[in-house]
């Protein structure tokens, strides 16, 4: 009876804390939700925003490795040019997984792994070569230490190249797309999830305009019912929807005002104070409870009559058992951006942990960390696990996008220059950084052809050098990368508009605004870049 009872009060404090980590994740939960509600924009057949979904997917599976690359360069300052290995081993452990007849039995026994136990295994083995590799390089500091772990990918490449037998060789490994990414009922438990975030985001929106009774509060949400509620209707499939989307942010609206009558009225008047010898009155439950939760109700019915249409084609193609490789594109969306919001979590609550600060101490100072009691030694090799545990998960998505991989594609010493590019580009020690750096880089690599050809009229072969040029400017203008050099440039910003005037209003903005321009920003790239490919 006690441990029910105390079962049940754990789980009310997991409860209780939800709109606190809302309230403190304002950007991460409003850019995931963003994220996870485009797949329901696509339909059964091809698209610009299928076709932008296939990019995004490719820049989140590289941006893994780009956030384990950064875990080892800007948190522990181990510049690991063997890194590559760590991401080719989940590559070909996920390609041997999903090859039946590949090994002769008993060794395809791992072709009976279910997909989600093999991105554990995967996750499992790249963890394991980290250890090899810290266990053998740790103690080592600087090229040292690059270039040892260089020699254990190399070793590893050749192995592989000289044995085709095992890699496919030239002509590469086919990687069948896995099973269970091909059902409905896997397509469909990413849905709830999306819908789980649409509904953490709308809570949060409901949170952010309780609590911002000022001018502010009004004026930053104002853009956001605009944007939210003309992304539906301009990619519903009916009117009715963004109706029911428009209507329950009009009611935040609503909330608003009411949370703003409360704020400014008299806490020593009984009629108007909202407790009265500890008795609540009835439209402070309403405001507090009934409003807000019939207000994401009625948006995420709004959300699912406008996409109900794409949800159930996409359901259809399984029901027909189409195999068509385009019906696999959002469900690997889904998947791999559900693997890089935990991956994210995780090393932020890692990088903020004892640990976290412990690596942070020795990476800055190894000799007075450890005269400090700090063990550096066991500090790096931890990272390096962790790292390598990442990376492998990488490779593991990796493989079944591609579908076909050989020793240059999954074990090229010039994957690591790729994730040490991306984590310069975008900025050393930033964990947002990587992720940016791999969108700018990827995305420049495979247009920027089209442009120097179409655009400026030059020879094809002009793409190498308008690459590197933009690197030269990106290092030059911002040497910090994209997000160190601009946060910097926003601090003082920021003490200028912590006092706005437009008009006759005078609001300032504070920490916790900052949001709103996340995701308008997120909301205008993505409109952007498929304005871009149509």
């Amino acid at each position: 009876m006690n441990n029910d009872r105390s079962i049940v009060r754990k789980l009310k404090g997991s409860i209780l804390e939800i709109p606190s980590i809302l309230s403190n994740n304002r950007t991460v939960v409003a850019v995931a939700a963003f994220l996870y509600l485009l797949p329901l924009v696509t339909t059964a057949g091809t698209s610009p925003v299928r076709a932008l979904l296939f990019l995004i997917t490719q820049i989140m599976i590289f941006g893994l490795l780009a956030m384990s690359f950064d875990l080892q360069l800007g948190r522990a300052s181990l510049l690991n040019f063997g890194h590559v290995a760590l991401f080719g081993v989940g590559a070909y452990f996920m390609a041997y997984s999903l090859n039946a007849d590949f090994f002769p039995p008993p060794f395809n026994l791992v072709a009976s792994i279910p997909f989600p136990l093999t991105l554990v295994v995967a996750i499992f083995l790249g963890g394991g070569l980290g250890l090899i590799m810290g266990l053998t390089t740790s103690r080592m500091r600087g090229t040292a230490f690059a270039f040892i772990a260089l020699a254990i990918a190399m070793f590893i490449f050749n192995f592989f190249a000289e044995n085709p037998d095992i890699s496919g060789g030239e002509t590469g490994l086919t990687v069948p797309t896995p099973g269970l990414i091909r059902t409905a009922p896997f397509y469909l438990f990413f849905v709830i999830i999306a819908f789980v975030f649409l509904a953490g985001f709308l809570g949060m929106v409901i949170l952010y305009l309780k609590s911002r009774t000022e001018t502010a509060g009004l004026v930053l949400f104002a853009p956001i019912l605009v944007a939210f509620t003309g992304i539906v209707l301009i990619f519903g499939t009916n009117i009715y929807g963004p109706i029911l989307v428009f209507f329950a942010f009009f009611a935040m609206v609503l909330l608003y005002f009411m949370e703003q009558t409360k704020s400014t009225s008299d806490p020593l008047d009984p009629s108007t104070s909202q407790r009265l010898s500890g008795y609540v009155r009835p439209a402070s439950k309403l405001s507090a409870y009934a409003f807000p939760v019939g207000i994401i109700a009625v948006a995420l019915i709004g959300v699912g009559v406008t996409f109900g249409t794409n949800i159930a084609e996409m359901v259809s193609l399984w029901v027909e058992q189409r195999t068509t490789y385009y019906y696999t594109i959002p469900v690997q969306y889904y998947l791999v951006l559900t693997c890089v919001v935990l991956v994210y979590v995780f090393i932020r609550r890692l990088v903020a942990s004892p640990f976290g600060r412990m690596v942070a101490a020795v990476a800055q100072n190894e000799e007075r960390a450890e005269a400090l009691g700090y063990d550096s030694y066991r500090a790096k090799i931890v990272v390096l696990v962790i790292s390598g545990a990442i990376a492998a998960l990488a490779g593991a998505l990796y493989a079944p996008f591609i579908r076909i991989i050989d020793p240059h594609t999954a074990l090229g010493v010039e994957i690591t220059i790729d994730a040490m590019l991306y984590t310069i580009i975008g900025g050393i020690g930033t964990l947002l950084g990587p992720l940016l750096g791999t969108g700018v880089v990827v995305y420049s690599e495979l247009n920027l052809v089209d442009f120097i050809t179409e655009g400026l009229g030059l020879p094809g072969q002009w793409w190498l050098v308008g690459l590197g040029v933009m690197y030269i400017l990106i290092v030059l203008f911002l040497p910090l990368g994209i997000v160190g050099s601009i946060r910097i440039r926003l601090f003082s910003l920021k003490q200028r508009l912590q006092r706005v005037k437009i008009g006759q209003y005078e609001f300032g903005l504070r920490d916790g605004d900052y949001w709103v321009f996340g995701l308008l920003g997120m909301i205008g790239l993505f409109l952007l870049l498929l304005l871009v490919s149509v």
